[in-house]
């Protein structure tokens, strides 16, 4: 009968750690390229004009630029802090705006600052994006004529 071994050495020396990264990698591989297309938006203004022409681009449905989901994201992401600047510049000059829609926009903008300001990592900062959508009520999916089932 062979002799039961519980010594951790042995067991490490059993692992194939080329079979272990062989299938860590692809799970890793859509936050590695978020975080690299992110950090090159950031550092080159090229690459950053790039990524806001994504990010205006590829929500509209009939544009597709074929990009992988995380350049998306990743660029969605790096256009934010433009796209509130810009938002705040449109409420300034805007004149017709009744005081308690302007009331409401301001405070959401204050508090995606806050949230922004909270923000350790572009991961954590799109889950604290989500969870202000679902809890101030703002994020609410339009209904298409198409997709509505029409009674006769």
């Amino acid at each position: 009968m062979a002799k039961k071994t519980n010594n951790v050495e042995d067991i490490l020396k059993n692992i194939d750690y080329n079979r272990l990264i062989l299938t860590v990698i692809p799970l890793l591989q859509p936050f590695i390229i978020f975080g690299a297309w992110l950090t090159f938006a950031r550092m080159n203004t090229k690459a950053s004009i790039v990524s806001k022409f994504i990010a205006i681009a590829e929500p509209i449905p009939t544009i597709d630029l074929n990009l992988p989901k995380p350049v998306v994201l990743a660029s969605l992401f790096d256009f934010t802090e433009d796209f509130i600047e810009i938002v705040n510049k449109v409420i300034a000059n805007t004149i017709d705006v009744p005081g308690d829609m302007k009331k409401s926009i301001d405070n959401d903008i204050r508090i995606m600052r806050e949230q922004a300001e909270k923000v350790t990592d572009p991961i954590t900062d799109v889950i604290d994006a989500l969870d202000l959508f679902v809890r101030t009520g703002k994020f609410k999916p339009e209904r298409r004529e198409s997709a509505v089932r029409r009674e006769s």
